[in-house]
């Protein structure tokens, strides 16, 4: 599902040339696959939360990744993702990981959390489960990792659509009725 908040540059062209692309891997998947890409156009600005909040409740699948433009996916990202969500407890509502930080030119800047160059997995302490605290203390988790079940956004309704930016508030709503969980 794709969405633009009446954007003013060339975004509603990209998006149209992507799903255009797109369509013929989509054709190649096995029948189980969704092969449908939704875009909704609409010319009015209305934030991006409110925008959001329309878009998710047509959601079809068990999970929501809030994907903004400025992000990029590594191929195997929602894959490993849901294969961990789907091995965890009902009480996992949120799933994030690491990301890598990346300049204009798409350059590695660095990792969100250290890791050890070998081994590639993270060195430091991540916060899990009830992170309340946590979130209170740090701002640390990368909003562009989380995956969220769409039954936590059903509950909570949403992002509070008077605010610009959702992540603190989202967390703090969300972290009352789940726990959180880091896939390295």
């Amino acid at each position: 599902m794709i969405t633009d908040d009446a954007s003013k540059d060339s975004s509603v062209q990209i998006i149209k040339k992507f799903i255009k692309e797109k369509d013929l891997y989509l054709a190649t998947l096995p029948d189980n696959f969704e092969r449908e890409i939704f875009f909704e156009n609409d010319n009015k600005n209305i934030g991006n939360c409110k925008r959001f909040n329309q878009l998710f409740k047509k959601a079809k699948g068990k999970y929501i990744i809030d994907f903004a433009t400025d992000d990029v996916f590594l191929p195997e990202k929602i894959e490993e993702q849901v294969n961990f969500f789907e091995k965890q407890p009902e009480k996992v509502g949120v799933v994030f990981t690491n990301c890598i930080n990346i300049d204009e030119q798409g350059n590695m800047v660095s990792y969100h959390f250290k890791i050890d160059n070998e081994t590639q997995k993270t060195i430091e302490n991540v916060p899990e489960g009830d992170v309340f605290g946590a979130i209170l203390r740090k701002y640390f988790i990368p909003t562009p990792t989380m995956m969220i079940k769409k039954a936590v956004l059903e509950q909570l309704e949403g992002y509070d659509e008077n605010l610009s930016y959702e992540d603190f508030d989202f967390w703090v709503r969300s972290v009352q009725i789940c726990d959180y969980r880091y896939l390295d």
